[in-house]
């Protein structure tokens, strides 16, 4: 499951590059907000607070984890994706 995934957020972030910025970083930065907006956020307090009742100090906890991992595969993207198609990076 976590291979296809990672395959529709490659597909994704194809789609949306030339929305991201100039630079790999913008992208990858950009990509990364997005992962952990969309899916990070909505997941810790749909599941883990709203159903199971996690106390908000562990969500938060889970939230900051989800950090490091956005940032890690939005950075990748980024830098596997190589030059922007808009042409200024």
């Amino acid at each position: 499951i976590a291979s296809i995934i990672g395959v529709v957020h490659g597909f994704v972030f194809m789609m949306i590059e030339p929305a991201l910025g100039s630079s790999r970083l913008k992208r990858g930065l950009g990509f990364s907000f997005l992962i952990w907006a969309l899916m990070a956020l909505y997941f810790e307090f749909h599941v883990p607070f709203n159903m199971f009742h996690e106390p908000i100090a562990l969500v938060g906890l889970e939230l900051f984890i989800w950090v490091f991992v956005a940032l890690t595969e939005g950075l990748v993207l980024s830098f596997i994706y190589g030059q922007s198609r808009d042409g200024t990076a």
